[in-house]
C-alpha cells in the first residue's frame, strides 16, 4: 500500500473495451451493451441516474466516482466483518485530473447541495484515504442482512465530469 504518488482509485470494470473509463451517459453513447451491463449496478436505486451533481452543473450519469481510499484499506475492513474483497482497481494519477472537472463529495448528504462538496486539489486528498467509521457500519449493515455492500456507500468521492485514459499498468489489486 505504500505510494508516492497522489492516487486516486476505481473498479475494473468487468467488460470495460480500450482503456479509457467513461461515465455512463458517455458510455451509452460509446458502446451502448456495455452500458447496458453497467446501468444494471443501478437496479432498485434508478433515482441515482437523474440525481443533479451541484459542484459540477451535471447528472450523476456524467461523472466517474473515483475513491482516494487505497484498495487495501477497504479489503481490511471487509476481512474485519468475515469478507473478502474480490476486486482490481485503476490507480489514477490525481494531479492528471483537470481540477475544474472535478470535485470532492463528502460522500454524505444532498448531491444537489454545494454544501456536500470542497474543492478539488490532489493535496488535500490523503485525509480521504480512509474507509470512515459510517461505511464500516454500512459494511456490517448489509452482511448481516445478507447483501453484498456498496463499497463506497457514505464514503468520500472524487467526482470527475468526463472520460479517463487509464494505461493497464495501473492495476492494484486489493
Amino acid at each position: 500500500m505504500e505510494t508516492h504518488g497522489i492516487y486516486l482509485y476505481h473498479m475494473v470494470p468487468d467488460n470495460l473495451r480500450g482503456d479509457t473509463l467513461y461515465p455512463l451517459n458517455l458510455l451509452q453513447k460509446t458502446y451502448p451493451a456495455e452500458y447496458e451491463a453497467a446501468k444494471r449496478r443501478y437496479v432498485g436505486r434508478e433515482h441515482l441516474l437523474t440525481q443533479r451533481i451541484a459542484a459540477l452543473d451535471c447528472f450523476w450519469g456524467d461523472v466517474l466516482f473515483l475513491t482516494p481510499c487505497h484498495p487495501a484499506r477497504i479489503a481490511k475492513a471487509f476481512q474485519e466483518i468475515g469478507l473478502e474483497l474480490d476486486a482490481a482497481f485503476y490507480e489514477i494519477d490525481a494531479t492528471k485530473l483537470a481540477p475544474d472537472k472535478a470535485a470532492i463529495w463528502l460522500g454524505v448528504g444532498d448531491p444537489n447541495d454545494l454544501a456536500t462538496y470542497v474543492a478539488y486539489k490532489p493535496e488535500t486528498l490523503k485525509q480521504y484515504d480512509l474507509v470512515t467509521r459510517q461505511t464500516s457500519v454500512r459494511y456490517r449493515q448489509a452482511k448481516e442482512a445478507g447483501h453484498k455492500p456498496y463499497l463506497f456507500e457514505d464514503a468520500p468521492h472524487v467526482l470527475y465530469r468526463g472520460p479517463i485514459e487509464v494505461p493497464s499498468r495501473t492495476i492494484v489489486l486489493s
